[in-house]
Order: C-alpha cells, then structure tokens, then sequence
C-alpha cells in the first residue's frame, strides 16, 4: 500500500479537524498511552508547521489548550494505576502549557484547579498555596458571593478556605444589597475567618479582620 503523506497545516480548521480525530478515536481506544498517542500528534502537527507554531489566533490556542489539557488529563489518570511521581510532574507541565493558550479567566481557572489538586498529591504545599492565590485573583465581580461561600464549604483545606472566604468577604462589600442586610452578611464572614486565622495562630490577618468585624458592629447598634 502506497504511503498517504499528511496534509500539510493550512488553516485553523485543519487542526481542529486533527483533534476531533484524536478526540473520538480515543473514546474508543483502552490503553492511556495509545490515547496520548493521538493528542501528542495534534501538538505534533502544529509544532511542525511554522504556520501554525507561530501563528496567534482563537481556534488555535483552543485546540492547543484543549490538547495539553487532555493529555495532563490523562497523566493524572495513569497515576491511579502506576504510582510514579514523575507521572504527576509530566501532568503539571502539561497543565502549564495548557494555560499557555487559555482564551478566558474560566478556562485559567479550571487548569490552576487541577494543578492545585496535583501540587497538594505531591505534598507541595508552597506550589499549592501560590496557585490557589492565582485562582482567587482570577474571581470576578460577576461570580456571586454565594458561589464562593460554597466553595469555602466545600474546601478540603483550611488555606484554601480562607481564601475562599476573603474573596467573599471582599464581594460583599460590593454587591447591591440592604445596609443591614451586608453588615451581618459580613459578621458571619468574618467570624469563620477568625476561628481560620486562631487555629493557624495568625495573628496578623485575625487582627485585619477583627477590625472589619468591628466596624460592621458598629453600624449595627
């Protein structure tokens, strides 16, 4: 049988066209490496054409971010069945390349999301800590105080939930509500906060929110 050279990259759509092959071979395919095999050939494919690895444009950057992404994917899921380390490291950069090519704040925060879940697996509390800050710069006054709180709640990690809570505290003081209603709005906010800042025995941050604790109590009485 004849060798069928590959198209040559022309346009965004011939890479999109290469992932959604990749993408629905892999639905099929039982092996993670055969699987990676076919995200790595859409990075291939761009990397090998100077059109497309230099190019800057929307539907490029989502294919890439979609591929790194699928592949950290993947990475992570492999870890499950081989408990090697470098499993999680190989993750982690792909993740990175992954934000690389994020076309919105949404999309950077779903991948820090996933490499913060990499970096508290490996015990790397530092990693861990400066990319949950990374996703609370990324909240945006549209994302409702509640959705926060939640997130608080549901947090596994007493860093990550203050963090969560000063965000909140922070949307609080912004959103369009009844004076009295955002005053003990923020007393609830704020106890939560120093019963975190106590058991960490922080004393500078408990001492910043007593301090709008006590302002919010002032305009109560």
């Amino acid at each position: 049988m004849p060798y069928l050279r590959q198209k040559a990259y022309e346009k965004e759509s011939d890479l999109l066209k290469k992932y959604h092959q990749a993408y629905e071979r892999a639905k099929y395919l039982y092996d993670i490496e055969d699987k990676m095999l076919g995200y790595q050939e859409v990075l291939n494919y761009c990397i090998n054409s100077k059109k497309c690895s230099t190019q800057n444009s929307l539907t490029r950057n989502q294919v890439l971010f979609w591929t790194y992404n699928q592949i950290g994917d993947l990475f992570l899921e492999k870890s499950g069945t081989e408990l090697k380390p470098d499993n999680y490291l190989l993750a982690v950069q792909y993740f990175q390349h992954a934000l690389e090519f994020a076309n919105s704040d949404e999309e950077q925060r779903q991948t820090l999301q996933k490499l913060a879940h990499v970096y508290r697996d490996l015990e790397d509390e530092d990693a861990y800590q400066k990319t949950l800050e990374k996703i609370i710069l990324l909240f945006d006054d549209a994302l409702e105080k509640e959705a926060v709180l939640d997130m608080a709640a549901t947090s596994s990690n007493v860093h990550q939930e203050a963090l969560y809570l000063e965000q909140a505290l922070r949307l609080i003081g912004q959103e369009n509500i009844e004076f009295l209603k955002k005053c003990r709005g923020t007393l609830q906010i704020c106890d939560k906060l120093l019963g975190i800042y106590e058991r960490l025995n922080d004393k500078t941050a408990a001492a910043r929110v007593e301090e709008i604790k006590n302002e919010a109590l002032k305009n109560l009485n």
